[in-house]
């Protein structure tokens, strides 16, 4: 493949989402750009939770609406009380899970991305997660898993970290096991653990491909100066 294909099959499946002006999504108020601390100064809104409003407005509800997964309930690993308010108006009921830790009512604590056991066949119009699939290896199963579970015409759709992802082909690869710490990590229960990988971009859409979904990865330039990275999968 010459650099042109590389470049025109990257145009394809790379997208940006860019905000309107420099004001957060949630306040309203001026996020100075480039600023040290990503997170809005007036609401102390994280970036990455920011970015999810855009991802919804501009590409998956458009296209969720009109689908036959449509009235199935969404599957949240590890959502916080925030990304679970921004989406909960968008379906008709979602389960809570997680490895570990608790998030709400109604979690189900536990439950490992890369064996969903218990969790039937297209029983789910979407997965959704941010920050997962940065701390396991093991990306392969967990996307063949998250296939299974959704639906036809359902949507995947998951957050990587900048600081864990490459531009490349590589593979995930660990490199740091994560040590709790008072106020940092602390739901690791002893003897379990988790890990800090990093990933290439182009490896992650192709394993999505690899496990059916049509792949794309979308950008959300936030007002910060920070882009967000999310692999969107539909079935």
């Amino acid at each position: 493949m010459n650099f042109l294909d590389r470049f025109l099959k990257r145009s394809r499946d790379t997208h940006r989402v860019e905000l309107p002006d420099d004001r957060c999504v949630f306040c309203g108020n001026d996020i100075p750009r480039n600023r040290k601390k990503t997170n809005c100064p007036s609401c102390e809104s994280r970036a990455r939770i920011r970015s999810l409003v855009p991802l919804l407005r501009d590409t998956i509800l458009p296209r969720l609406v009109a689908s036959p997964a449509r009235e199935k309930p969404l599957m949240v690993f590890s959502a916080s009380s925030i990304e679970r308010k921004l989406l909960t108006p968008h379906f008709p009921g979602y389960t809570s899970v997680s490895l570990f830790g608790r998030y709400g009512k109604n979690h189900r604590e536990g439950v490992d991305a890369r064996s969903l056991e218990g969790f039937a066949d297209n029983a789910y119009c979407g997965q959704y997660s941010c920050g997962l699939y940065d701390y396991f290896a093991e990306h392969e199963p967990a996307l063949t898993e998250a296939y299974r579970v959704i639906a036809p015409g359902g949507v995947f759709f998951t957050h990587i970290a900048h600081i864990r992802l490459t531009e490349g082909h590589a593979a995930p690869r660990v490199r740091a096991v994560i040590k709790p710490k008072p106020g940092f990590y602390e739901y690791i229960p002893a003897g379990q653990q988790m890990m800090n990988i990093r990933v290439g971009s182009r490896w992650f859409l192709d394993a999505m491909r690899r496990a059916g979904f049509e792949a794309e990865r979308w950008r959300v330039d936030d007002p910060c100066g920070l882009m967000l990275d999310w692999f969107v999968g539909w079935k």
